[in-house]
């Protein structure tokens, strides 16, 4: 006698073939947003924040010779503004600036202040300085203001030390950014002027 075997159907078996490769999908498409999620890391901008906005701590540059002092002040959802000291020797012509939201890591600074406590710890060591652009660099924070970041060494301790160097970022992204504006500003107002020659010398060739 012939052994009969129990075969599926070709529909039975198209549709378990279509169950697997679904099953197949879906399996892969989890592990790519997994590793997706996983892998990227959000920008400032893409962790605003959504509450009140808050000041959190206002940056303090005395300026030198030959540079002008500013007061940096960060806000809670990383927007900020840069205001010069005005009518001190050459610096009449600087422009205070303000920077939308997102611009700054403001969650890195309020976690290393909230860390701290009490600026106001941090020592002032009176270190030496240029003559000529030497500058000290203080941080207000809940109404206690820390000693010169500039002049603190790794004997002062990680913390202090990682304060001082995210400090020295914001002001010179902040400062280099006005700067950045401010000629600008001056080469379009140079080629207004040229062009306005121009004209005048054109005007005169035809007098």
């Amino acid at each position: 006698m012939l052994e009969q075997r129990n075969t599926p159907a070709p529909k039975a078996r198209k549709q378990y073939l279509l169950w697997i490769v679904g099953i197949v999908i879906v399996i892969i498409g989890v592990i790519m947003m997994n590793e997706r999620e996983t892998g990227q890391q959000p920008s400032y901008a893409q962790t605003r924040h959504t509450g009140p906005t808050s000041v959190i701590a206002t940056i303090t540059n005395s300026g030198s010779t030959n540079l002008p002092g500013a007061t940096l002040t960060i806000k809670s959802d990383g927007s900020g503004a840069l205001q010069y000291e005005k009518g001190r020797g050459s610096f009449t012509r600087v422009q205070d600036r303000a920077f939308p939201s997102g611009t700054f890591d403001n969650i890195r600074l309020a976690s290393l202040l909230a860390e701290i406590k009490d600026v106001s710890l941090i020592p002032d060591h009176n270190c030496i300085k240029s003559v000529s652009f030497g500058s000290t660099t203080t941080i207000t924070y809940k109404g206690r203001t820390s000693g010169d970041l500039s002049c603190l060494s790794h004997q002062d301790g990680n913390l202090f030390m990682d304060l001082r160097s995210l400090v020295e970022n914001l002001y010179t992204h902040a400062s280099s950014q006005a700067t950045a504006s401010e000629q600008a500003v001056a080469h379009d107002n140079q080629a207004m002027a040229d062009d306005d020659q121009v004209v005048a010398n054109d005007e005169t060739d035809l007098i």
